[in-house]
């Protein structure tokens, strides 16, 4: 079954780009998990990572992982201190968890949260809405916490 907000790759309006979704990995402790998000970044046509202060990072585990076509991804990655310095030009930050929390932010389902990376990251000129002003395509990021304690 396919919802509403399913934007398989070969569907995508071709005029549309990945380039302004940054995928963010914050302290991540395995660095063989760095490599694989890589691999998993390139099969979705994703190129920028972020790594907030990686535990071994480059490291020949992640280099391993991320064999097979994902090298590019990997090497092009930037390294920060903080959360902040990997998302301060970002426009929208989409933190996932698995924990439940008492924040008082908005809780988006999978699909929510690709439908407003992708469509904020894309935005255009809407000639047909002219109450809507114009809004330039802007810098998005999707973060991901260490995996012991999640963000």
């Amino acid at each position: 079954p396919h919802s509403k907000y399913s934007y398989p790759l070969s569907s995508l309006d071709p005029g549309y780009t990945m380039d302004n979704i940054r995928i963010v990995l914050v302290r991540t402790y395995v660095s063989g998990n760095i490599g694989s998000a890589s691999r998993a970044m390139k099969n979705m046509a994703l190129k920028h990572l972020t790594l907030v202060s990686p535990r071994s990072f480059p490291n020949e585990e992640a280099t391993k992982m991320a064999t097979r076509g994902a090298e590019d991804v990997l090497s092009a990655s930037t390294v920060v201190d903080t959360l902040y310095d990997g998302v301060r030009d970002c426009e929208l930050v989409i933190a996932c968890t698995a924990r439940s929390r008492s924040y008082d932010l908005p809780t988006l389902l999978p699909e929510q949260a690709a439908e407003l990376l992708y469509s904020t990251a894309n935005r255009n000129e809407n000639t047909d809405n002219e109450t809507q002003p114009y809004s330039p395509p802007a810098s998005v990021a999707l973060v991901f916490g260490p995996e012991r304690s999640g963000l």
